[in-house]
């Protein structure tokens, strides 16, 4: 034998095949090959059951092939079936302590915690652990975040939060231990483990065919393995629980026959006619082949249409074209209907044998469709695609799983069941802010990694796993608590912003109060602080820090009666007029003009006529009239024309000055001197109309007093 040959087995529900291959230039070679028909109840359903009997006839195959070869074989190459296999997406997130950069340690612990969601994600047994029941094969990175945002790679870099989305994938453990122990109990090893309907896909669609939309069946006895290939990869498996065992039980049933004797009737159909065999009662029975299959139709219709409508569901339409391998396949008719079903030309779904693959040589009887998935069982391994059989103890406790080429520490590690809990010290305390009413949450330190020793030496989770390896780990010790101080979580460095108000310059910068009283940068964070930032980004929060933030309008009550007299305000900066929300930036000076309204406002507000004075002539003589301000008062106290109000300021005018009309006739008297006044009854005239004491005046009135 070839010293790169390997020795393949494909253990299957009705058969056992063995083979030795090895590589040539053109493809591969067989040197030899076995095929033994399985024993009664040794394996259903593509499920090892009964071990000693699989056992048996895996003895008997290896046996041949050693007797052919003059070779001890000790070691075997394998597949499990395609229903065995479980995928899972899975995510996961690390809070980064401030000013830490990620490293490669702190991803592959994310990777490992996104692995740990995935398997906890599995369905387990009451009784057992998730990592008894299901092995990990592999995972693979779909995308690493960085706050949230998609990122290539996380070493190197800071930020908040760390993410982290996989793809792991699984096989429950007892596909992995039961064809161990077959194995061993037939005086083999397991060399490495595939899955049958990649390894399959990989001999019958090439890399070269995967651009198109291929579907591949693999129909068993037990199970159909289904494969989607489409735009160069491999984008679906699936698997339909019926087969050829469904065929056979049919024609079992109806014509009341041992399952065996049923099986070898439905392999007779396309090789003689008539059909021989006896009942359960022993009748004999000479039947055609077009009356058995039309017995079968049935059944062939319903396993057409589930094997359709996995495919279909697979690759959400039917398509381009399907292949089919597997002894399953060889049933009359069920190519045809599988193209029917799927609306697919005859032509574009065929059934492949050995015969139809030019890159496999030698053995030309190890022939049919039913043996290709044993020659691809051995590709896959000369190839690399297969998976090799790692065993490691860990703390004493010996293990076994499946490693890719590059297997590591961390792999051996999470087999064994260990989460980061064990790996990783507890992380500190962490401590709770507030700032601005937003909550913040300061982690306190990642605890420290456990040690991890291999063979003795020092090891971590990226070091390359060597065969047999023992693995010791400490307890990690535990991180500490979280410790920042305000400049951490606060920018304190701002430079300041001018603005002018009234002609007077101002410098002002945010103000940082820590429960109430302003800290420095160095102050050290509180569980519970909280912490308050007063920008001063716009003139708005500018004027509100320098307590100059005036409303566009105040209410004070007059003489009793509550009235609103606006505010003055304008923001000017290069003869642009700009509003409250405008920002300042370095390098300018907004110009901010603001006044309170004064009394003289007040009462321009509440004249008619918006004057505090007018102009007339009293017999002849020019008069002007003004309000008198001796008896006015704000609050109280006594206030001129000029006089600033605030909002609440309570107004006290003469009456002479309180009327909403403005100035009236009677208002002469007291802007003449007393020996002026008129002496006895007189008459009164404006403009030459006799007018009472209560007509109002405005600019230009002619006033005449006639004494009576």
């Amino acid at each position: 034998m070839s010293e790169t040959a390997i020795f393949a087995l494909d253990i299957g529900t009705r058969k056992v095949a063995g083979l030795l291959l090895h590589h040539t230039s053109t493809g591969y070679t067989l040197e030899h090959a076995s095929l033994h028909e399985q024993l009664p109840g040794a394996m259903q359903d593509g499920q090892i059951h009964d071990i000693q009997r699989t056992a048996q006839i895996i003895s008997a195959v290896r046996e041949e092939l050693e007797a052919a070869s003059g070779l001890q074989l000790s070691e075997a190459a394998v597949a499990a079936a395609g229903r065995s296999l479980l995928t899972r997406e899975a995510t996961a997130e690390l809070t980064v302590p401030i000013h830490h950069r990620l490293n490669r340690e702190d991803v592959k612990r994310l990777e490992l915690a996104a692995v740990s969601q995935a398997l906890n994600s599995l369905e387990q047994s009451a009784s057992q652990g998730v990592s008894d029941t299901y092995l990990c094969v592999g995972y693979s990175t779909t995308q690493y975040y960085l706050d949230d945002s998609p990122i290539t790679s996380l070493v190197g870099h800071q930020a908040a939060r760390a993410g982290v989305q996989i793809i792991a994938t699984f096989l429950p453990s007892i596909v992995v231990n039961s064809l161990s122990a077959a194995l061993q109990e037939s005086g083999l090893s397991m060399e490495s483990l595939t899955l049958e309907p990649i390894a399959a896909m990989h001999l019958v669609v090439p890399a070269t065919m995967r651009m198109l939309n291929i579907a591949l069946v693999d129909i068993g006895a037990g199970t159909s393995d289904i494969a989607i290939a489409d735009q160069g990869t491999i984008k679906a498996y699936g698997m339909v629980p019926a087969a050829g065992d469904e065929i056979t039980q049919a024609l079992a049933a109806h014509y009341l026959l041992d399952f065996m004797v049923a099986e070898h009737l439905k392999r007779s159909l396309v090789q003689q006619e008539p059909l021989h065999c006896s009942d359960v009662l022993g009748n004999p029975l000479q039947l055609s082949s077009e009356e058995v299959l039309h017995v079968l139709e049935p059944a062939i219709d319903d396993l057409v249409e589930q094997i359709a409508a996995e495919i279909v569901r697979l690759n959400e339409t039917p398509p381009k074209g399907v292949v089919i391998i597997g002894g399953g396949g060889l049933t009359p008719g069920f190519a045809d209907k599988l193209a029917a079903r799927l609306g697919l030309p005859d032509h574009l779904v065929r059934l492949r044998t050995r015969e139809n693959l030019n890159t496999i040589h030698g053995c030309p009887d190890f022939a049919g469709p039913q043996v290709i998935t044993p020659i691809a069982i051995g590709a896959a391994h000369l190839e690399h695609l297969a998976m090799d059989l790692q065993k490691v103890t860990v703390n004493g406790t010996p293990y076994q799983f499946l490693r890719r080429q590059h297997s590591t520490v961390g792999d051996a590690i999470l087999h064994a069941g260990l989460s980061k809990r064990d790996l990783y010290g507890r992380p500190g305390e962490a401590i709770t802010v507030t700032l601005n009413d937003e909550r913040v949450t300061i982690p306190g330190t990642m605890g420290g990694m456990a040690t991890i020793r291999m063979n003795g030496q020092n090891a971590g989770l990226r070091t390359p796993l060597v065969d047999n390896a023992t693995l010791e780990i400490d307890e990690p010790s535990p991180g500490a608590e979280a410790r920042a101080q305000l400049g951490d979580l606060v920018d304190m460095k701002q430079e300041p912003l001018f603005v002018r108000v009234n002609d007077q310059r101002y410098s002002v910068t945010a103000e940082v109060a820590v429960n109430g009283h302003r800290q420095g940068a160095d102050y050290v964070l509180q569980d519970g602080d909280s912490i308050v930032v007063h920008e001063c980004r716009t003139i708005a929060q500018a004027l509100e820090h320098l307590h100059m933030m005036l409303p566009q309008s105040i209410t004070v009550t007059v003489n009793g009666t509550s009235t609103t007299v606006a505010c003055h305000r304008k923001i000017e900066m290069d003869g642009r007029e700009l509003s409250l929300a405008s920002p300042i930036y370095q390098g300018q000076e907004p110009c901010v003009t603001i006044r309170r309204p004064t009394v003289a406002e007040l009462l321009r507000n509440k004249k008619s006529g918006n004057a505090l004075s007018i102009s007339v002539t009293v017999d002849g003589e020019p008069t002007v009239l003004t309000m008198e301000e001796a008896a006015m008062a704000v609050n109280g106290r006594a206030a001129n024309m000029e006089q600033p109000l605030y909002s609440g300021d309570r107004v006290e005018l003469p009456e002479q000055t309180a009327h909403i009309n403005g100035f009236i006739l009677s208002d002469i008297f007291r802007h003449m001197a007393q020996e002026n006044l008129p002496k006895g009854q007189v008459d009164l005239y404006v403009n030459g109309e006799k007018s009472g004491f209560t007509r109002p005046l405005k600019t230009g009135d002619a006033i005449e007093i006639v004494q009576r």
